[in-house]
């Protein structure tokens, strides 16, 4: 019997451990970030924000790294890589994936695989935490896959980089591969015996076994097939990576999957899957996706972690305030709520703004799935002010809201063209509108 497909809101390292069970998925693939150091930007709605921060600090990530040290098989990989690069952004972002990549592989099948897409930045060090991971399953390395693009953009000081790793790894020897064809031209067709030759125009080629190197259009702003993000990946991608790993009917899944290529590219091969996302603007680009693209296939999806209605919502602030939190702390574009939610001084959430090269605004949001009142409003454009952010955004219910709440809103001023402290309920998420933002130069 199939399972319907599912969407889940929450970072994957808690999702996988709470909702899917061990060997149940057929192939991963991850695209997550890469330690690049850099602030990507998406749109939607007109709006522009800071989708990711992909840069990374030591006490985030500490707990990562003694949940992976603390055992017996990874520990010498762990401790040996806190040697070498010390306990700093490389360290925290590997121990990051590196409790991650556990949790794949031990919800993979013995037949699955997992394909891992990175870049030249980490993928070096991150190949080795695929090696120690993999070989306590009796897996290992099948592929590294090269994917090779033109786009813009050129160095005086060295060549260009115009490409991408996805490496392959298997579960243990008996997994599943299904090899697949593309083109080879030929020079001439002439010396060529017992093959078939086919034309491309005027081009000679045949069909070979795929290659370790694909030669796939990125993605450019004014395709149809864009969402906005900055490092959405090609439709075109997924589906050869999921007809070499599975069959019809079997299960896909993507911990980081942000607008949901993957998940797309699997739904139109008539796979199932399951994706996560820690980003609710992400969720919502999907839904508008599937709803485009599949019509009436996004009502059979479950999404779990993330209300689909106002009234649902109402049921998580009552049963699960810390879910309701972190959900509602990351509503407004931009935002992403704490890693850690106690002890944070009035702020629930962060995020940026573009506001013209190199220049952001920092945002802070605060939520309230109770009471409230004027007082709270003023106590959180304090906090902001002690944070150092720019705007702030108090979140909750409409029915919540009065008119002193809003007077005292009113009262922080603005900051440019925008209030600086603006109230952005529940309803206000529900309805797609967006709180007002600062416009990008």
């Amino acid at each position: 019997m199939s399972m319907p497909n599912r969407l889940y809101f929450g970072d994957c390292l808690d999702v996988m451990r709470e909702y899917i069970p061990d060997e149940s998925i057929d192939m991963i693939y991850l695209d997550p970030p890469f330690n690049s150091k850099r602030i990507y930007n998406a749109n939607m709605g007109g709006a522009q924000w800071v989708a990711y921060k992909d840069t990374w600090q030591w006490h985030e990530a500490v707990d990562d790294f003694h949940a992976v040290a603390g055992r017996n098989d990874m520990a010498p990989t762990m401790e040996g890589l806190r040697t070498i690069l010390g306990e700093g952004s490389d360290l925290a972002y590997l121990s990051y994936m590196a409790n991650r990549l556990q949790e794949c592989f031990r919800v993979l099948k013995p037949t699955g695989t997992i394909f891992l897409h990175c870049d030249p930045t980490m993928n070096y060090l991150l190949r080795i935490v695929l090696n120690a991971t993999s070989v306590n399953h009796r897996g290992g390395f099948l592929n590294e896959i090269i994917w090779y693009y033109k786009t813009g953009g050129v160095s005086k000081r060295w060549l260009g980089r115009k490409h991408d790793t996805i490496f392959l790894y298997a579960k243990t020897k008996d997994y599943q591969f299904y090899p697949q064809k593309e083109k080879s031209y030929l020079a001439h067709k002439y010396g060529f015996a017992n093959i078939e030759i086919l034309y491309d125009g005027n081009k000679p080629y045949t069909m070979v076994n795929m290659r370790d190197v694909w030669d796939i259009p990125a993605l450019r702003g004014n395709q149809k097939e864009h969402q906005g993000f900055e490092t959405q990946k090609p439709v075109s991608l997924l589906q050869r990576v999921i007809k070499l790993s599975t069959l019809e009917g079997q299960m896909v899944l993507d911990p980081f999957c942000g607008c949901g290529t993957t998940l797309e590219a699997a739904q139109g091969l008539d796979r199932q899957w399951i994706g996560i996302d820690i980003c609710t603007k992400a969720c919502q680009v999907i839904e508008k996706r599937f709803r485009e693209r599949f019509d009436s296939v996004w009502s059979d999806v479950e999404f779990i972690g993330m209300p689909k209605t106002v009234s649902q919502a109402h049921e998580m602030a009552s049963i699960d305030p810390f879910r309701f939190e972190k959900w509602a702390a990351s509503l407004a574009p931009g935002m992403e709520a704490n890693k850690k939610q106690r002890g944070d001084r009035g702020i629930d959430g962060w995020g940026r703004i573009p506001l013209r090269k190199g220049y952001f605004a920092d945002m802070v949001s605060q939520v309230k799935g109770g009471h409230t009142n004027p007082g709270h409003v003023q106590a959180f454009n304090g906090a902001r002010q002690q944070a150092g952010a720019d705007m702030g955004i108090f979140t909750c219910f409409e029915d919540r809201v009065t008119n002193g709440m809003r007077n005292a809103a009113a009262s922080t001023g603005r900051f440019l063209d925008v209030p600086t402290i603006q109230i952005y309920t529940v309803e206000d998420f529900f309805s797609n509108r967006l709180p007002q933002l600062p416009r990008a130069a």
